[in-house]
């Protein structure tokens, strides 16, 4: 009896832990299944899946007349998910001696941490009919290896215009398809757009790939440039030859409208082709019209000149003695100039007088040359919008020698930019503004809606317009009889200044008779010009001077561009304002 009541005893207890324990898991149940659904099944939806990084559609780059520079194409890349493949494993060593990748990169995607990593990226059309054939075989199908979309950026015209493109690549953090050099890296937040992920869904054993889903949004925005792509051709052909013939070290040249300040070709070479960036040197990729500077000689002539008139301290007929100094127009009959051998402010610019520029500059005096140079934009970036733009070297007057002065009025102890003389002799084209120079004159969406349109800016009246129109007459007469002879246009009237610059020698404290920096800038046409172009040709070996080897480089390029514009030959002020109205 005892017994029995022990016996039902126990099995009470039993019965009642059994039912609590059924409890306790009908509870769990409505707690995972009711109460919490929502949260384990989210939680399950992401177990199923691999996550990929990766960058929205990279934005498109034309030149002004919407000619694609660069953009974007589509490609595949390899990847793999790591819990899966590993280094040693037959299939993955198949790819990898397929797309010859190294070793060490092997083990070092087998140790990432996220569930999917890059094999390699950006496959040619070969390897990826290559890697399609290969993963279609049956013992590649669950081996963790897939193929997944990506972009690559091309540049369908090659060499044209790379030291204003640049290229993109990994950053410094490792992120892809990020703008490296160029306009590519000076407007990378707007090219790039925002980052997107990609979503690999997979089974619950994580041994299959079900389907990829791009959700490609916030893609980057478009740049239109003032770049024309015929001009940049025509002037990468013309200074290429120049280039080869001379035997030079470097060369570059520039077009710029220099009404707007806008940039119609800016060329260096040697040049390099964005494509395939990596065989290239890099200091190939230096753009010199913004990150080189030089002493540039003669061609800084002109800013005295046209600071002495502009003060009124010399007019066109003022002549210049070799020992008295400078005399006053009405000082002396023009019998008595010519028997003293006077030579005039215009003399001395179209015969290059070193030291007819020496005694311009001592009228000015040390302060007001210097305000001059100042405000025709030496010293200080241009403020274009590239990359790397460096300001050249002025020093102020307290720091100058006792010769400095003799020595800036011939373009020595100062150094400027390709851009920064260039933009000077736009000022004399223009009437004596100067402008900020540009590239990019809009900004817009991929779908071709405008978000910013970038206008001409004015920065400041250097000189009077008669000023300018004096400086267009005399450097005019530098082409017709001076030492800007070859620089002279078929049906066009050119105006403009040479230059020959010898380097300075550190170790042998003086300078080089033979490593020389020859140029011209000038416009055309003179009376109204429409552009302005600068010749720059650095060390050249088998010519020595900037009316030998730039001069008829400057011919060259402007006898292509002015026809392509449509410039009539005899296009007269008036008619070209009406015309541009």
């Amino acid at each position: 009896m005892a017994v029995t009541k022990k016996l039902r005893r126990r099995i009470l207890i039993i019965f009642i832990g059994l039912l609590l324990v059924q409890v306790g898991l009908v509870a769990r149940l409505t707690q995972l299944q009711v109460l919490e659904h929502a949260k384990y099944l989210n939680f399950a939806q992401e177990q199923s899946k691999g996550n990929l990084l990766t960058l929205p559609v990279r934005g498109k780059i034309f030149d002004r007349n919407l000619f694609t520079l660069a953009e974007s194409i589509d490609t595949k890349s390899v990847v793999m998910r790591t819990s899966q493949a590993t280094a040693n494993s037959a299939p993955l060593q198949r790819v990898s001696t397929l797309l010859d990748i190294p070793s060490n990169k092997l083990n070092a995607a087998s140790d990432e941490s996220s569930r999917l990593t890059y094999l390699k990226r950006k496959l040619t059309p070969e390897e990826l009919t290559s890697v399609q054939s290969l993963l279609a075989e049956d013992d590649m199908r669950n081996a963790g290896i897939f193929l997944v979309p990506d972009t690559k950026r091309f540049y369908p015209q090659r060499r044209l215009a790379s030291h204003i493109l640049g290229f993109t690549g990994l950053d410094e953090y490792g992120y892809d398809n990020q703008g490296l050099e160029g306009l590519e890296y000076h407007y990378n937040s707007y090219l790039r757009g925002n980052a997107d992920r990609y979503s690999v869904k997979m089974d619950a054993k994580r041994n299959s790939l079900n389907s990829w889903d791009l959700d490609i949004k916030n893609s980057g925005y478009d740049l239109v440039l003032t770049i024309d792509k015929n001009i940049q051709y025509m002037v990468e052909r013309e200074l290429e030859a120049t280039f080869r013939a001379e035997r030079a070290r470097h060369a570059t040249v520039i077009v710029m409208n220099p009404h707007t300040g806008e940039i119609l070709a800016m060329v260096n070479y040697p040049d390099y082709n964005p494509n395939e960036f990596s065989r290239f040197p890099q200091e190939y990729y230096k753009n010199r019209a913004v990150a080189w500077d030089y002493e540039p000689g003669s061609t800084f002539k002109i800013v005295q000149a046209s600071a002495a008139i502009d003060e009124g301290i010399l007019s066109p007929q003022d002549r210049y003695d070799n020992n008295n100094g400078f005399l006053r127009a009405d000082s002396k009959t023009p019998e008595e100039w010519k028997a003293s051998k006077l030579m005039s402010v215009e003399d001395i610019l179209v015969q290059s007088n070193n030291l007819g520029a020496m005694k311009i500059s001592a009228q000015l005096g040390s302060q007001r040359f210097y305000d001059y140079i100042r405000a025709f934009g030496f010293g200080s970036a241009t403020g274009i919008d590239l990359p790397g733009e460096i300001t050249g070297k002025l020093r102020e007057p307290r720091e100058w020698s006792n010769i400095s002065l003799q020595s800036l009025s011939i373009g020595q102890e100062i150094s400027v930019t390709p851009l920064q003389i260039t933009n000077a002799f736009a000022v004399l084209a223009n009437g004596g503004i100067l402008y900020r120079p540009y590239i990019v004159k809009e900004i817009r969406t991929a779908d071709g809606v405008p978000v910013q349109r970038i206008e001409p800016m004015k920065i400041r009246r250097v000189i009077s317009r008669k000023t300018a129109q004096i400086m267009r007459e005399i450097l005019s007469n530098v082409v017709e009889r001076g030492t800007g002879k070859r620089a002279a246009a078929s049906g066009y009237r050119v105006a403009g200044k040479t230059g020959t610059a010898q380097k300075f020698n550190v170790s042998a404290g003086g300078y080089s008779s033979t490593r020389l920096v020859t140029s011209f800038v000038g416009f055309a046409p003179a009376e109204y010009p429409a552009v302005v172009i600068s010749a720059i040709v650095d060390e050249p070996a088998e010519n020595e001077w900037g009316g030998t080897v730039a001069a008829p480089l400057f011919k060259r390029i402007a006898e292509r561009v002015l026809p392509y514009l449509d410039i009539p030959s005899d296009l007269k002020a008036n008619e070209f304002m009406a015309r541009k109205e």
